[in-house]
């Protein structure tokens, strides 16, 4: 814990699923989103589908914390998917070729090689960003 912790809670309340502990001040890691953000595994029920916001990961807990201000600036996009690519991500579509061009795309990221798992990513923070439902 720095130092700064000590008199700020703004992690805690800005966690989707509860997973920073106050007393003792610790992550349960067992909690935190961005574990079954990485895993294939459906999610556990005591998950709200709407704190699904990335494609691996989560940070929620890192973007009101006053030591990292500025951080944001550091953020830089890996790849961008054309509406036809998303659309293929989405179903799940067999054909291997756009498969093979979205890895290809995504060469830092290699969940994308689950096609299933990062369709369920994709959809998922879709859904939360758009407000509308995207369907398997």
């Amino acid at each position: 814990m720095m130092s700064e912790c000590r008199r700020c809670s703004l992690c805690r309340h800005k966690c989707p699923t509860q997973a920073i502990r106050e007393k003792p001040f610790v992550i349960d890691a067992g909690r935190c989103l961005s574990l079954y953000n990485e895993l294939p595994d459906p999610f556990p029920g005591w998950i709200d589908p709407r704190s699904h916001h990335a494609l691996v990961g989560c940070l929620k807990c890192q973007e009101p914390c006053p030591v990292n201000a500025g951080l944001s600036a550091d953020i830089e996009t890996i790849a961008e998917l054309d509406e036809r690519e998303t659309d293929f991500v989405l179903k799940g579509s067999p054909a291997p070729e756009w498969h093979k061009a979205i890895i290809a795309k995504f060469k830092r990221f290699s969940a994308v090689e689950d096609l299933a798992y990062f369709s369920r990513n994709l959809r998922l923070a879709l859904n939360n960003l758009s407000g509308t439902t995207v369907r398997q």
